[in-house]
């Protein structure tokens, strides 16, 4: 017994390390919104401003969240951009509160000014309400991704979901991840060109294509994240049982 509580203890030590270092490696830009919209990490000239009476929230998937009304045309204005051209991921948590069929429009989580490296947002597809995940390139075609993992398609509304989108410019390699699960991936022609701005909550222009609901957690990152990142922002079920096995056995040990 007491050689499985070490083995235990252990694993679930590991795992909340692994879990709590992976969500901050290499960040290159953080909004939490837990009490405004600036930015956790990067500095003050990634700080956002909240356009048209976009507002912080109770509720968010962790803490308060940033909340946002398209009949309003809301939207956080980022004046400077985290997306250089080279290697990059980006995460969000966003809980969509629109009839999408019903409205039959878009809405955007996130998306970059120029050309849009980064974007993702919700649409109408195929008779269905599905996430949207695309990259522009220069000299080429882009990349769309409709994202079906095989459970969601990440635009139900009520519920949170995750989105994760990384890019290697070695490879041209863009692939996006819904709530942990590959939702698509594809190779990029031509060049991603840096961009100049961002806007949360809205497209590049910020009017007209408008978020309705909550998003929370934004980060971008300066690498691909690996699996075991990815699972430290998205833990999978049998991880998060094994960081709560390793907890209680921290707990048994301290008393």
């Amino acid at each position: 017994m007491k050689n499985y509580s070490k083995l235990m203890l252990a694993v679930g030590t590991t795992l909340a390390l692994t879990a709590g270092q992976s969500a901050d490696a290499a960040l290159i830009a953080q909004w939490s919104f837990d009490s405004d919209f600036t930015a956790d990490v990067g500095g003050a000239s990634y700080d956002g401003t909240s356009t048209n009476g976009a507002t912080i929230v109770a509720g968010g998937k962790s803490g308060s969240a940033a909340s946002f009304d398209k009949s309003l045309n809301q939207y956080v204005a980022v004046a400077a951009s985290p997306f250089t051209g080279a290697d990059y991921s980006y995460t969000a948590w966003y809980r969509n509160e629109a009839d999408i069929l019903a409205d039959n429009g878009r809405y955007f989580v996130l998306e970059t000014g120029t050309l849009w490296a980064a974007s993702y947002g919700l649409k109408v597809s195929g008779g269905a309400a599905v996430g949207n995940s695309y990259s522009h390139t220069t000299g080429g075609a882009g990349i769309n991704h409709l994202i079906d993992n095989g459970a969601s398609t990440g635009a139900e509304t009520g519920q949170w979901h995750n989105i994760i989108v990384t890019f290697d410019s070695s490879t041209g390699e863009l692939t996006s991840y819904l709530d942990g699960i590959v939702a698509g991936s594809s190779t990029h022609t031509g060049t991603l060109t840096p961009t100049v701005s961002m806007n949360i909550g809205g497209h590049r222009a910020g009017e007209g294509r408008n978020f309705h609901g909550l998003i929370d957690e934004v980060g971008v990152y300066d690498h691909v994240l690996t699996s075991e990142e990815i699972a430290g922002i998205v833990p999978e079920p049998a991880s998060g049982m094994l960081l709560a096995l390793g907890g209680i056995c921290l707990v048994g040990r301290r008393k």
